[in-house]
């Protein structure tokens, strides 16, 4: 440290730890503050950037603080925030006085709190990784345009097309840069700043100048601070505070000595999250789940975490621990050193110094533009520019720095154009070690400065002046070249193997290319082109050529002759990436070349020389051929590739193909053939490609393994030409048209498919005896090379082949052949032709000209595009750019569709030659193809035994296809003479004998000769050929036209027969439900004689419908009638469900609780019941027994052999066997037990011994129950053993003494041992099973035989049940009764059954223990009903269930071990139904909101003092209500009561439907939503009034309501009757857990009926609030993969750590454990960011939807790999609605599962 004396020049050095230094000294003399730091900065402040005491005051301050206030503290980590006192130290003394210095006061920031310009007009918002991003197709210049969320939103493009993309991260929101956009640059928001006039620059010159030295002096210093920090911490000795400073400082000898050291643990891309949380599991003590992710979370998020803090020796012992860890497992190591506690101060302030510096931003533009003379004209340790050695010692910063680093830039110079350009250049000029630093990064891709690029090389103009003035094209192609020339090998090839075991440095090599995407995106205009940027771009040009000299050739292979391969070669996978992604590089420079005649001949030139050097000198051979009688010695390259090493990389040649096609732009057509000399060497390499596929397609490759078939199979199958198929098929065609020569260019051809004498006509007249392998393969090859034919003389669109052709006719034509093979979705032609999405607007524009939109005759959901009439004529059957199987199928889908027209798919027409390819014309008409024609139709002809086996039918119609296409060359070229030459060489002769003579020849070939014949001759001798052509004999002709219509009739109907099938399966569920409902209907409306009114209950009863009803077993096939014969069942499936619960949405304010079913009664909120469903099917016991203990064997044999693998075994079924469940044997449905088929309650009824009721009235049945309700003893305690000692003390023969021999007889049993049997044997345990079934699934455990919840469970079961099926039908506004689907109906009718029978179903002492279960049930529920001896309100519990209770429990009060009675509809029944009735009316009353009543006040009929006066007045009074309840109208109360209790007597109209076998009558059919019809059927009064005004009414009352002191109103939910399904809306107040509701303000529509939330119209609306939503569980508050629960509204993370919890032992992710507590376990959620619907059931079961957001084209996006506009389909989201009302979320996952998938993550992590 030096030190100044009385302001001598002379410098005296002195140790720190002897002697303080001067910053400090001056402090000890003034005796100030220590942390006023202000004061003293401005006393030693000179001027900007110099150091004139040779110390610097700022790093003075900070070697002490920083480290005083930012170290770590012992035994802490990262995780560990500062506390709020803390911050506001750190606030005070760090970060403040930096603004105050710039404003040169002690005390405040006055002077910059007047700045108000701060703001710029480019956004600059930095996109975090998978955040939504727009682009508009409209109006950007290309796809890396975008506009954040925000800017879009308030921009006109927001009413263009657009698209959605993720974004990796990284990139900036462009609005505000005028080149980025075509039209409206600019949003709302941001155009306000665009208004301003000063520029920057002009804004800084209004600042005082000490204020602007000030704050270039502290922004230089900071930026030194930083760089020094990160990238040489080591080296900087001034931030290391001496002896004399600790001693002034004592605290200072915490981080320096007690807590010196840390272990840090690095990010890497290498360890998954899972990898990391394993080892601080390790290596950690103690250390809980929580904090390993958070710190998991925090590494990933920041770039590293501080572990632990202490002494040297055991920070280093956690840093060896984590090495040992990693070193075996993985092939990386984890990376974790220990440094000072000193070191990471420093680095915390130095990010919150980088954190600072936007901030200071803000407040002027001004100081942008300081910030950027600082980055970019300030040096850094005297060597280098700031700015570059920023980008330059990345390395060494952290994936935090880095990204502060990235938006300090964006904030300042990217924003300023001339700035931009500086950095550009620094950029441009250091590229080299900049790609180098990038491709051995070991941090995430998305955490890299180099991300600016996009920034500066899409810019036009940019680009543009450094490609002219800084050789951008040479920078970038030097730096791409030097990474590909390391991997040379002693023979200069390329050798792959090195990045193998790289992959991630061969991909980060790929991606540096983008950089030349950008920079090559913007094409020149003619009037930019100069002397300057011609030399430096062809400077460019030849070092790309000199990368593609190193491509060409790589990764070649020899022909296995021998043995297969024994070890695969992978090379071939890279070698194929590095050229499809050169080859885009490649069509951009093209474009650039082709746009300059100088440009373009020079790099011809250059290309042809490379060419050159690069393909070996090859030797010729003589071949004697004749052809059409002419010998001739043909001079033929010397070549087999059975013997050389042959590489499908020539991307040389294929670049100087896409040059030459800009020749004729510029008139260059005659001086390319004087500069290509010897085309046919020229061809060479690329013909040696073609053969080379063509030998793999036959298969002579096998041996070479999945290498050469994976090449052959990306070469066909590239129709974007990322393989070069196009290329090589315009360079052979180029070859062809140039060549003096064409008959040896062709014999040239012939010799490297080797069938030259197969052409010649020798092979098929030799006596050699040839293999059947040789003839196959040579077979193979003709088909191979007749193809390449027909490409080479009918593909004129590409390339500039035929005149006219452009890029729009190419998308036209490719279009119509992709329909000619099969109707395709909009992006799936979209996926197949274009490449950039800059086309797509055009392709829609073609699809509208050429093609329909319509729906899918295979998928209905599905739209696709179906060629228009007519257009089929411009089919080539031949056509290039399929490959085998769609040439396939295309001919068969097009010959099928047009031969039965007569039509044989001739060739379309053809478009004329263009100059440069007319010599193209000569291919047909050589001696070469026309001899090769004659052979082919001559000997065609022979049908002997001795026939030419080297002649087959695809031969035939590829040489007449080939004829074809001359006649059409004749027409579109007067030069052409193909059919003179035709007649003259006697081919047409030929194929008039063939025609005549071979009847037998295949439709399409005889109809294609025809054609051609018809082509050649004039009209009145085509007449006469074609009448030739059909036979001379009119039977042979009738006979084969009655042979074609019955082959005809016969395709027709096996597609009918198929396309029934197909449907049949594709429409299951939808036919199934047609069945249903017609079934349904049939049961209630296909009797004539129906009674117009009925009654079930009551004394007026109508007599039950008894119905024999027969039922076939699905296993055996057999029919069985219930009651009598073998016992049936029926599948059904039991689970618990939220889907009527009206409970309000979980607020954060407790703990929240997991739905649970309550083990008595349905609450009044329906929280949470048991649902029972059923696919309707029925079985035998025997069969059903026998069924399942088959799948169990299959389980138990399939666990076995995966014993470790039980976990994962949970993915391949989709049923869990260990939870009873089974699919249907007939129609796959998920079933987990089965119900008992009961006979009718009537046949039942029968079967018992029974006395006869006797009537009694209401009051006295009410003032009976409540006689014995008083008598009730209730046990104290445990709630679960209060039925086994529940008694009463009245008996049965004490009340009919008091109450008459009437209330007796209600009660009275069947007596014991004279009753048959209810039901049969085997269905006994039946019983038990169910009920064991829907108790195990309510409590996830087995019952014991004593537990009394076996039995109120089934009872609930059933309440909850009709309820949901009423609701459902309510819903789907369709009739009560005879409209419900069979399955449903039926599982209504043996559920009612069952509950009825299950008093008296079971074996002796089960039955008993069942009886006293009963008879406990109802002495509970009447002490709840009319006394105050239960914590239980009456009002508290569903009058329906309650209903249910009541009704299957009284039989059972006094049951003395005897047999109970069977309910009939003629005892109590009706007065149970009463009873229930007026709970439900006070409950109805107590859920009306006050606002309610306001409707009914100051009319005309006040209440009075009748009973619903008192109601009211009672309600008032318990809901503390202000009005006036004498003021209520009555009479309107009524009506809307009346109103409002439809669903109860709709839900117990059902209920009495089928106990007592009586059907409604015809009125309540037609009128089942009104209240006196219902009333009516259950022998009710036919108006409420008229119910409330009986004494009974008011008796009851009085016991349950006015009279009862133990009134728990207050504690009670109040639901707001009639209940809808569930409708869960964000609660008004949210406690310490908070949750985000996006889409909550939806709820408020009353049009919504509850359900699934309401979601908006556009899909972007979700993707806007998703990018809102801040994980409240996340130690970084970012959101991963953020999904809504379309249940409740929430928002909670998918697939992420941060949300995972421990449930039942297991831990899951954020949706299973929502779906646990939101709707128990079974969950519906929508996927953001991929826009998918996952549904989950039971923790490890569920499955992915499709999202119901369509596209214009009616198409989903799975993770918005399209981006088109989504918007909400109604009906997709009506259909999802509807699985989850009908509680078949289970049942869809079942169904979606295949087992060919195999899904590797489990459901949990969801």
């Amino acid at each position: 440290m030096a030190g100044t004396s009385d302001g001598d020049s002379e410098w005296e050095y002195y140790d720190d730890n002897v002697v303080l230094p001067d910053y400090w000294q001056d402090y000890v003399d003034q005796e100030r503050d220590f942390k006023v730091s202000v004061e003293t900065w401005l006393k030693y402040f000179t001027k900007p950037c110099e150091n004139a005491y040779h110390w610097n005051a700022y790093r003075e301050f900070w070697r002490v603080w920083v480290p005083l206030l930012l170290a770590p503290r012992h035994n802490t980590t990262s995780i560990d925030k500062f506390s709020d006192v803390e911050e506001r130290r750190i606030q005070d003394i760090l970060m403040d006085p930096l603004e105050r210095f710039i404003a040169g006061s002690v005390n405040d920031t006055s002077e910059l709190d007047g700045l108000t310009d701060g703001a710029s007009a480019v956004c600059g918002y930095i996109f975090k990784h998978g955040e939504t991003c727009y682009r508009c197709v409209d109006c950007g210049q290309d796809a890396t345009c975008v506009m954040c969320a925000k800017c879009f939103t308030n921009s006109e493009h927001r009413n263009h097309s657009f698209r959605m993309s993720a974004s990796g991260g990284g990139g900036m929101c462009d609005c505000g840069d005028p080149e980025a956009f075509r039209n409206h640059h600019i949003c709302s928001i941001h155009e306000e700043q665009a208004k301003l006039t000063k520029s920057p620059e002009e804004i800084l010159n209004t600042f005082p100048k000490d204020m602007r030295d000030r704050a270039e002096d502290l922004l230089y210093n900071i930026c030194v601070y930083v760089l020094n920090v990160i990238s040489e911490f080591q080296n900087c000795s001034d931030l290391r505070s001496g002896a004399k400073e600790k001693e002034l400082f004592p605290d200072l000898q915490f981080p320096t000595k007690h807590s010196k050291f840390c272990t840090v643990l690095l990010n890497d891309e290498n360890h998954s999250y899972r990898d990391v949380i394993r080892v601080l599991k390790a290596v950690l003590p103690n250390i809980s789940e929580k904090l390993a992710i958070d710190l998991t979370t925090y590494i990933d998020k920041f770039g590293k975490a501080v572990l632990k803090v202490g002494n040297y020796q055991d920070c280093s012992e956690v840093a060896h621990k984590i090495d040992r860890l990693t070193r075996l497992p993985q092939s990386t190591v984890l990376k974790a050193k220990v440094v000072t506690s000193v070191q990471i101060a420093h680095e915390r302030f130095a990010s919150r110094l980088l954190d600072w510096i936007p901030r200071l931003l803000e407040r002027s533009s001004g100081f942008r533009a300081l910030l950027c003379k600082v980055l970019l004209s300030k040096n850094y340790n005297n060597s280098e520019l700031i700015a570059q050695a920023v980008l330059l010692r990345e390395p060494s910063a952290l994936k935090q720095i880095r990204n502060q680093w990235t938006k300090v830039f964006i904030d300042s110079i990217i924003k300023d154009y001339d700035s931009k350009t500086k950095l550009a250049i620094i950029y441009t000029e250091n590229y080299s070690r900049l790609v180098s630093n990038f491709i051995t990064d070991d941090q995430e891709r998305n955490a890299t400065m180099t991300s600016l690029s996009v920034q500066l090389f899409t810019v036009p103009s940019l680009a543009l002046n450094l490609m002219e003035n800084h050789s951008a094209l040479y920078q970038l192609m030097d730096a791409l070249y030097g990474q590909l020339t390391s991997t040379m090998d002693e023979d200069d090839e390329m050798d792959l193997s090195g990045w193998l075991d790289e992959r991630a440095e061969f991909s980060r090599i790929l991606e540096t290319t983008a950089d030349l995407l950008y920079l090559l995106r913007e094409v020149p205009t003619k009037e930019q082109w100069n002397p300057k940027l011609r030399k430096e771009f062809s400077k460019g040009v030849s070092k790309t050529i000199e990368v593609l000299s190193v491509m060409q050739g790589m990764n070649g292979m020899t022909r296995e002759m021998g043995a297969a391969l024994e070890m695969e070669n992978m090379e071939w996978r890279l070698a194929h990436d590095l050229q499809s992604q050169f080859n885009r590089i490649t069509q951009l420079l093209v474009n650039w070349i082709v746009s300059d005649k100088e440009v373009l001949l020079q790099s011809i030139i250059c290309t042809l020389s490379a060419i050159s050097r690069n393909t070996e000198e090859f030797k010729m051979k003589s071949k004697h051929l004749t052809f059409l009688g002419q010998s001739r010695v043909y001079e033929v390259i010397d070549s087999s590739l059975d013997e050389k090493k042959v590489s499908v990389h020539v991307p040389l040649h294929r670049l100087l193909i896409s040059i030459i096609t800009g020749c004729p732009r510029h008139d260059m057509v005659r001086s390319l053939g004087m500069r290509i000399e010897q085309p046919l060497t020229l061809v060479e390499p690329v013909l040696e490609v073609i053969v080379l596929i063509a030998q793999i397609n036959i298969g002579m490759w096998k041996r070479n393994g999945t290498m050469a078939e994976s090449l052959a199979y990306i070469y066909n199958n590239s129709t974007k030409d990322i393989a070069g198929r196009k290329s090589d098929l315009l360079l052979v065609q180029l070859g062809a048209a140039l060549v003096d020569d064409i008959d040896r260019y062709l014999v040239n051809l012939l010799a490297r498919f080797k069938l030259a004498k197969w052409v010649t006509g020798d092979l098929h007249t030799e006596t050699e005896n040839r293999s059947e392998d040789f003839r196959e393969r040579c077979n193979d090859l003709a088909d191979q090379m007749l193809m390449l034919l027909i490409a080479i003389v009918s593909e004129r669109y590409y390339g500039g082949v035929g005149e006219g052709s452009s890029d729009r006719l190419i998308l036209r034509r490719e279009i119509i052949h992709l329909l000619c093979y099969e109707p395709r979705s909009h992006s799936e032609i979209t996926k197949d032709l274009i490449e950039d999405e800059d086309y797509v607007g055009e392709m829609d524009e073609l699809l509208q000209e050429v093609a329909q939109l319509k729906p899918s005759t295979k998928k209905r959901e599905k739209n696709v595009y179906y060629l228009r009439d007519g257009l089929e004529e411009e089919y080539n059957m031949y056509f290039h750019g399929y490959n085998k199987e769609q040439q396939s199928v295309a001919q068969e889908l097009q010959l099928n569709k047009r031969l039965k027209k007569g039509d044989p798919c001739p060739p379309p027409v053809l478009p004329k030659l263009s100059s440069m390819y007319a010599g193209v014309r000569r291919v047909l008409e050589s001696t070469v193809v026309l001899q090769m024609c004659f052979y082919i139709l001559r000997g065609a002809q022979d049908v002997s035994a001795n026939k030419s086996k080297y002649i087959l039918e695809s031969h035939l119609h590829k040489v007449l296809y080939l004829v074809g296409l001359g006649i059409r060359q004749d027409e579109s070229d007067p030069a052409s003479q193909f059919k003179s030459k035709l007649k003259k060489h006697r081919i047409l002769d030929q194929l008039t004998n063939l025609i005549s003579n071979r009847k037998d020849l295949p439709e399409h070939i005889s109809k294609l000769g025809a054609w051609i014949i018809s082509k050649t001759k004039d009209k009145k001798d085509a007449v006469e050929a074609m009448d030739t052509s059909e036979g001379s004999s009119e039977q042979l002709r009738k006979r084969r036209a009655a042979e074609a219509a019955k082959a005809r009739r016969a395709k027709v109907l096996a597609q009918m027969s198929q396309m029934q099938k197909n449907f049949a399966a594709e429409n299951k569920s939808l036919l199934d439900e047609l069945e249903d409902e017609d079934s349904g209907r049939g049961e209630e409306t296909s009797s004539q004689d129906q009674e117009k009114e009925t009654i079930c209950l009551g004394p007026q009863q109508n007599d039950p419908k008894e119905r024999i009803n027969k039922h076939q077993c699905i296993l055996c096939q057999e029919e069985s009638s219930v009651g009598s014969g073998m016992p049936l069942v029926m599948t059904s499936f039991v689970q618990m469900s939220t889907v009527m619960s009206q409970m309000p949405t979980y607020n954060g304010s407790t703990d929240r609780e997991r739905p649970k079913v309550c083990d008595t009664y349905l609450d009044v909120a329906r929280s949470c019941g048991l649902h029972v469903s059923s696919c309707g099917h029925f079985m035998h016991t025997k069969c059903y027994h026998k069924y399942y203990e088959t799948q169990l064997l299959k389980e138990r044999q399939r666990n076995d052999l995966m014993t470790d693998l039980t976990r994962f075994m949970r993915n391949l079924t989709n049923f869990d066997a260990s939870a009873a469940e089974y699919m249907c044997p007939m129609c796959d449905r998920l079933c987990n037990t089965v119900i008992p088929v009961l006979p009718q309650v009537s046949t039942i009824r029968k079967k018992m011994k029974s006395a006869p009721v006797i009537e009694i009235g209401l009051n006295s049945f009410i003032k009976g129950l409540k006689e014995l309700a008083n008598s009730v003893s209730l046990p104290d305690g445990d709630n679960t053993k209060i039925f086994e000692d529940i008694s009463s003390k009245k008996t049965l023969k004490e009340l009919g003494d008091t109450y008459g021999p009437e209330f007796a007889s209600c009660f009275k049993t069947t007596g014991t041992g004279t009753d048959q049997p209810p039901v049969e044997e085997e269905l006994l345990d039946i019983v038990e099973a169910f009920s064991t079934a829907v108790y195990t699934k309510s409590l996830c455990f087995l019952p014991s035989e004593k537990d009394f919840r076996n039995t109120t469970l089934c009872l609930q079961s059933a309440a909850f049940t009709v309820l949901n099926q009423e609701l459902l039908i309510s819903y789907d506004s369709k009739p009560l009764f005879g409209q419900s689907k069979t399955r449903d109906e039926e599982l209504l009718k043996q559920l009612v059954r069952f509950i009825v029978a299950f008093p008296v179903c079971g074996r002796r002492e089960s039955s008993v223990r069942r009886l006293n279960h009963l008879r406990s049930n109802a002495l509970y529920l009447l002490a709840v009903l009319f006394t105050d001896k239960t914590k239980v309100d009456i009002i508290s519990l569903d009058a329906f269930g309650v209903l249910v209770s009541l009704l299957i429990s009284l039989p059972s009060l006094f049951h003395n071990n005897s047999t109970p009675r069977v309910l009939c509809g003629r005892g109590f029944e009706l007065h149970c139904l009463k009873i229930c009735f007026l709970v439900h009316i006070v409950q109805i009353l107590l859920g009306y909101p006050e606002k309610v009543f306001v409707q009914f006040t100051g009319m005309s009929k006040p209440a009075g003092k009748s009973l619903i006066s008192q109601l009211v007045a009672f309600t008032f009074k318990s809901k503390q209500f202000t009005l006036d309840p004498s003021k209520i109208n009555s009479t309107k109360l009524l009506d809307k009561l009346e109103q409002d209790c439809l669903p109860f007597l709709r839900s117990c109209s059902m209920l009495f439907r089928h106990l007592s076998d009586i059907p409604p009558g015809r009125d309540l059919l037609q009128n089942d939503f009104e209240y006196r019809y219902l009333a009516k059927y259950m022998g009710l009064p036919q108006t409420l009034a008229l119910l409330l005004e009986s004494p009974a009414s008011q008796t009851f009352l009085e016991y349950i309501l006015f009279n009862k002191t133990g009134f728990h109103s207050e504690s009670t939910i109040h639901p707001v009757f009639p209940l809808s399904f569930r409708r869960s809306v964000p609660p008004k107040v949210q406690g310490k857990v908070r949750q985000f509701f996006p889409v909550g303000n939806l709820t408020e529509d009353p049009s919504w009926r509850g359900g699934l939330i309401p979601l908006p119209r556009e899909y972007l609306e979700l993707l806007n609030l998703a990018g809102k939503y801040s994980c409240p569980n996340s130690v970084t508050g970012e959101a991963y993969s953020p999904s809504i629960c379309l249940v409740c509204g929430a928002m909670v993370c998918s697939h992420s750590l941060c949300c995972e919890e421990t449930i039942d032992g297991e831990k899951v992710r954020g949706c299973t454990a929502h779906a646990n507590y939101c709707t128990a376990g079974t969950g519906i959620f929508l996927n953001i960011p991929d826009c998918i619907v996952l549904l989950l059931d039971k923790q490890f079961r569920g499955c992915i939807l499709s999202a119901p957001y369509l596209d214009k084209y009616g198409e989903t996006d799975q993770r918005l790999k399209r981006g088109n506009p989504l918007f909400l389909d109604e009906r997709r989201y009506q259909d999802l609605n509807r699985i989850w009302l009908r509680n078949d979320v289970p049942e869809k996952i079942a169904r979606e599962f295949d087992e060919n998938i195999i899904i590797l993550d489990e459901w949990i992590n969801f």
